[in-house]
C-alpha cells in the first residue's frame, strides 16, 4: 500500500500497488500503466506508418526487436551503474520483475535495434527513428504515472515542510509522518506532453530533414531530464565511483548534441550531412508529410556517393536516383500557389522520371516503366 497526499489539492490517497490477482499471481498497476503507454505508442506508430514511408509489416518488425532490446537495455543500464547491488549474486541480474530498469537504457536499446534492422532490411533508418521518437514520448507521458502508483522516483523534500509554504502541486508521502516532496513523475509527464505538442504543431509540419524529430526529442527530453534528475530524492544512479549522476551527464550530452545538429543544419542548408540531412532545402509549400517522404528518407543511405551511383529502377528496396519525383508537376493549382521549380534541387532539374522508380518509401513498390506513379500522393491529398 502507498499513502500519497496532495494537501493543497485536498487529495489523500491510499493506493494498493496490486490491481488484482490471477490464480494467486498479483498484477500490479505499474505494469498495467506501462502496458497502456506502450499500446498507445504502438497504435500511433501503426496508424501513422505511411506518413513516414513505412508499411505496417515493417513497423511490426521494428517493434518486435525494439521491444526486446529496449528491455535488455533498460535492465543493463541499471545494472551497470548499480553493480554493487548484484556483484555478490550475479543471477539476480536477471530478476527484472524485482525492479531496476532505466528509461535511458530502453531508449538506447530500442534505437540501436532500429539501426541494425534498418541495415539488414536496407531501409532508411531515420524513418523509424522519427516515428519511434514520437512513440517514446507517448509512452513516457503515460508510463511515468506508474511511479506515482508505487510512490517511487519522487524528488527531494521541500525546504519548508509547512503546508502553508508549499506550492499547490507538492506531494506528501508516508504514513505516520508525511514528507512533502517534488512529484518528479508529474514534472516529467507534463514536460513530455509539452514536447509532444511542440512536435505536432511546429516540428512535424515543417520537418526539413530526416531524423529531425529524433534530434528534437533527445534534446527536449535531455534538457528536462537534467533538471528533474537533479531533484531526485535518493534513488538516482551515479557514474561508477564519482558523484556525477549518470542520467544528468547523459542528458547534457544529448542536449548539446541536439543543439549542435540543429545549428549545423541551419548553417549548411545546401549540404548533406548527419541525421539524414537532405539536399532539398525548400519543400513544396503546404504539402503533406507523405509527399516529403522521398526527399526526407531516400532509401539505402542515398547521401553516400557509392549508393547514389548504384541506384537503379530494378532496386527492390526503392533506392533513390538523382532524379526528383514528378509529384511537384502534378498540379497546376500548386504551381500557381508558388510551387515552382525552385522547390526542387538543382541537380534534379533534368529529371524525366522515364523508366525510373518513384522514390516513395511509403509503398516500396517498383516502377514498371513510364512516368513516376503519383497515385499515393493524389490519394493522400484527397483525404
Amino acid at each position: 500500500m502507498s499513502h500519497v497526499v496532495f494537501p493543497k489539492l485536498g487529495l489523500d490517497l491510499l493506493m494498493n500497488r496490486a490491481a488484482f490477482s490471477i490464480f494467486g499471481k498479483e498484477i500490479y498497476w505499474y505494469g498495467i500503466i506501462i502496458a497502456v503507454g506502450f499500446a498507445l505508442a504502438v497504435l500511433y506508430a501503426m496508424t501513422h506508418a505511411k506518413s513516414f514511408g513505412l508499411t505496417g509489416d515493417q513497423v511490426v518488425d521494428y517493434l518486435i526487436w525494439g521491444t526486446v532490446f529496449a528491455i535488455i537495455g533498460a535492465r543493463l543500464y541499471y545494472v551497470i551503474f548499480s553493480f554493487d547491488s548484484y556483484k555478490n549474486d550475479l543471477l539476480s541480474i536477471f530478476y527484472i520483475w524485482e525492479g531496476g530498469i532505466a528509461i535511458y537504457g530502453a531508449v538506447i536499446g530500442a534505437f540501436a535495434s532500429g539501426f541494425v534492422v534498418s541495415k539488414i532490411k536496407k531501409l532508411n533508418r531515420y524513418k523509424i527513428f522519427d516515428l519511434a521518437a514520437i512513440g517514446f514520448l507517448i509512452g513516457q507521458i503515460v508510463g511515468r504515472w506508474g511511479n506515482f502508483v508505487n510512490a517511487e522516483a519522487y524528488g527531494k523534500a521541500f525546504a519548508s515542510q509547512n503546508v502553508a509554504d508549499l506550492p499547490f502541486w507538492a506531494m506528501g508521502i508516508g504514513y505516520t509522518s508525511v514528507t512533502y516532496v517534488h512529484p518528479i513523475f508529474l514534472y516529467e509527464s507534463l514536460w513530455n506532453l509539452l514536447g509532444l505538442i511542440v512536435i505536432f504543431l511546429l516540428i512535424k509540419p515543417h520537418i526539413s530533414f530526416g531524423g529531425e524529430i529524433l534530434v528534437f526529442y533527445v534534446g527536449w527530453y535531455g534538457f528536462g531530464r537534467f533538471f528533474t534528475e537533479g531533484l531526485r530524492g535518493g534513488d538516482e544512479l551515479y557514474f561508477f565511483s564519482t558523484n556525477i549522476r549518470v542520467s544528468q551527464m547523459l542528458s547534457v550530452l544529448l542536449f548539446l548534441t541536439s543543439v549542435a545538429i540543429f545549428i549545423w543544419k541551419f548553417t549548411h542548408k545546401e549540404k548533406t550531412g548527419p541525421f539524414g540531412m537532405s539536399k532539398v532545402t525548400v519543400f513544396l509549400k503546404g504539402t503533406t508529410m507523405i509527399r516529403k517522404v522521398p526527399y526526407l528518407y531516400p532509401e539505402a543511405a542515398a547521401e553516400t556517393e557509392e549508393t547514389e551511383d548504384a541506384s537503379s529502377p530494378e532496386d527492390e528496396n526503392g533506392d533513390v536516383s538523382d532524379e526528383a519525383p514528378d509529384a511537384p508537376e502534378a498540379s497546376e493549382e500548386e504551381t500557381a500557389e508558388g510551387n515552382t521549380e525552385e522547390d526542387i534541387p538543382a541537380e534534379n532539374e533534368d529529371a524525366t522520371g522515364e523508366g525510373d522508380e518513384e522514390p516513395s518509401a511509403a509503398d516500396g513498390k517498383e516502377e514498371t516503366g513510364g512516368p513516376a506513379e503519383e497515385s499515393p500522393v493524389t490519394e493522400e491529398e484527397t483525404k
